[in-house]
């Protein structure tokens, strides 16, 4: 069953405790309008439960985290030693005495691990494990510290430290924690999407709030956001919720269903609704505990960099900022295209000598398949790739759409399209086939990363949502392919492309290029 308050309905597990199901005891109740008084109905809105995290939220691997990084910065610090100085003994003069380098590598790696834990200090857990490049800020201002560190203990002491050891071995540590970083974070992410790790979770807000907040949660594990239980408020239009007795009865059941689900964390979806006196009351009665509260905007699938926040009179406000097209980034950006394809047709080139032959020797037709794609603002171009299908593929198309159930939305991918060769299906599984786009990133048609280029008969049937895919250089990769390439619907991957458009920076390419070697590897969607 589910209970309601004036306004609000709790979703959760059915009990008949009241201090779990949020039904408020008659002394508990606040002066309310008769309209508004609680009422019971069925509970359709509980989210599945599944098996509960095995582990709790303060399980993060913090601390073994911490002794990796102590062992990696000794290995990097020592085989800089090595490098540099070789097998032979070296030493440090310091005032009459000396010291060798091997005791210099050990002082240099707890030094530099005191400060990584200075450095976090005010870093929640949580946000050492997250995505993005702030993830590892901790590390930038540590490593900058030590270099800095070094350079004035040296002057001030008078200590000739090798200049070259430092320039082998403060890289070469930085270059390591970020790996025992990214490795520690695919860890966590596995524990979370697993479920063996994660914030059992509350989510409060309009029906349609919650559900939203529910499907991005189920798309993406990687927050450890596990709703557990729903507080869905209803039409409130004849009792507003601002009113102190309904901003109180609300915290009050908010905090019983934390209470009764053991949840760590709580998720406000539309906050203009409870309004502010909510929040804040509810932020109150959350001190002390180790409850995280969690506001959602709901301004939509905007990156974090776009978004401003505002005071005004008290009030804290959002500035969405404008989606930014050009300027330096879009500079380097094209710089890095330029180089990066240049180099790899060069150190490519016998591979694509190699997949060249085996087309021609295989199956009748050219090896490199020319065909017309549309690139940024409906420009036309000519799109290079290897034919991995039977001559006259194109011309089959019509009759294979009609027979195919699982074609949606204007791009059409299909399972074992009759039109591959043998050849084919290899390159096309490990994504060799696109390779000689490489031509087309140098000419400036494409770029390494962006929306993938569509044909002119499926930009025919774009709508004007669709059409914002063309603002920017279609990529040779993007963030379509390494969500999933193939086996994302139109849909799914129109989000996830307009998201990039919106929102690219020149951190995140070079995160898709890393992240397209393991998509390939695995080849996962490639058909």
């Amino acid at each position: 069953m589910t209970s309601t308050l004036p306004g609000p309905t709790t979703t959760g597990p059915a009990t008949t405790d009241p201090a779990a199901t949020g039904r408020a005891r008659p002394a508990e109740r606040p002066a309310v309008r008769p309209a508004s008084r609680p009422a019971e109905r069925p509970d359709d809105r509980t989210p599945p439960r599944g098996p509960a995290p095995r582990l709790p939220r303060r399980a993060l691997p913090v601390v073994p985290m911490a002794v990796t990084e102590a062992a990696a910065l000794l290995v990097a610090t020592s085989a800089a030693q090595l490098a540099w100085f070789g097998r032979g003994p070296q030493g440090l003069a310091i005032g009459d005495g000396g010291v060798g380098y091997g005791t210099v590598s050990v002082a240099l790696t707890a030094a530099w691990t005191l400060l990584l834990l200075v450095a976090r200090a005010d870093v929640r857990p949580d946000d050492l494990f997250a995505s993005g490049a702030a993830a590892f800020r901790d590390l930038l201002r540590a490593t900058v510290v030590v270099a800095v560190g070094v350079s004035l203990f040296s002057a001030a002491t008078q200590t000739q430290i090798s200049r070259g050891w430092l320039l082998v071995a403060v890289p070469a540590g930085l270059a390591v924690l970020l790996l025992n970083r990214l490795a520690w974070r695919a860890h966590v992410r596995s524990l979370r999407a697993a479920r063996r790790l994660g914030t059992r979770t509350v989510v409060v807000g309009t029906a349609a709030g919650v559900a939203g907040v529910r499907q991005v949660l189920a798309r993406d594990s990687s927050s450890g956001l596990d709703v557990v239980a729903e507080v869905v408020l209803d039409d409130l239009d004849d009792a507003p919720v601002a009113h102190v007795a309904r901003t109180a009865e609300l915290v009050s059941l908010v905090e019983r269903r934390l209470a009764a689900e053991g949840a760590e964390g709580v998720v406000v979806v539309g906050s203009g609704l409870v309004g502010d006196e909510f929040v804040r009351r509810l932020s109150w009665a959350l001190e002390g505990t180790d409850v995280q509260l969690i506001v959602s905007p709901q301004v939509g699938p905007v990156s974090s960099r776009r978004l401003q926040p505002v005071a005004v009179g008290g009030h804290q406000l959002i500035r969405v900022d404008r989606v930014q097209l050009g300027g330096r980034q879009s500079v380097l950006k094209r710089l890095m295209d330029v180089a990066l394809s240049a180099v790899g047709l060069v150190a490519l080139a016998p591979l694509l000598a190699g997949v060249a032959a085996a087309i021609r020797l295989t199956s009748p037709g050219p090896a490199v398949f020319r065909q017309t794609r549309v690139g940024v603002d409906g420009a036309e171009f000519t799109l290079y790739k290897f034919r991995s299908m039977v001559t006259g593929a194109d011309a089959l198309v019509t009759a294979l759409v009609s027979d195919d159930d699982d074609a949606r939305g204007p791009l059409f991918k299909m399972r074992d399209d009759p039109r591959v060769t043998r050849v084919g299906r290899v390159i096309r599984r490990f994504s060799v086939d696109e390779l000689p786009q490489l031509v087309n990133v140098l000419r400036g048609d494409m770029s390494l990363v962006g929306p993938r280029p569509p044909l002119p008969r499926e930009v025919a049937a774009y709508d004007r949502t669709a059409h914002r895919r063309l603002l920017t250089r279609p990529g040779l990769t993007g963030a379509w392919q390494v969500s999933g390439r193939a086996d994302l619907d139109w849909e799914e991957g129109l989000v996830i492309d307009l998201l990039y458009v919106e929102n690219w920076t020149l951190s995140g390419d070079l995160a898709i290029l890393g992240r397209t070697v393991g998509a390939v590897l695995r080849a996962r969607g490639a058909y």
